[in-house]
């Protein structure tokens, strides 16, 4: 499993498989987005994979990738 955060308030479970698939990782088992809180100014979740070697890999692969963010504070 794979702890994100700081992801666009408007990022969607199927923004980030999609995502993991550019980064040519492993298919993601699941992605679950933590409830957003009033006036939080970015998203946080976990993203499942099959295996920790597969969790392990889609890190390398997509840790740090840049992701358009809207958001005026720029936090990302």
């Amino acid at each position: 499993m794979i702890n994100f955060f700081k992801a666009p308030l408007s990022y969607k479970e199927e923004d980030l498989m999609e995502l993991f698939k550019k980064a040519k990782t492993s298919d993601p088992v699941r992605v679950l987005l933590n409830p957003v809180k009033p006036g939080a100014r970015s998203a946080s979740g976990l993203v499942e994979f099959e295996s920790v070697a597969e969790a392990s890999a889609a890190l390398v692969l997509a840790n740090h990738t840049v992701i358009p963010n809207p958001c005026k504070f720029g936090v990302l």
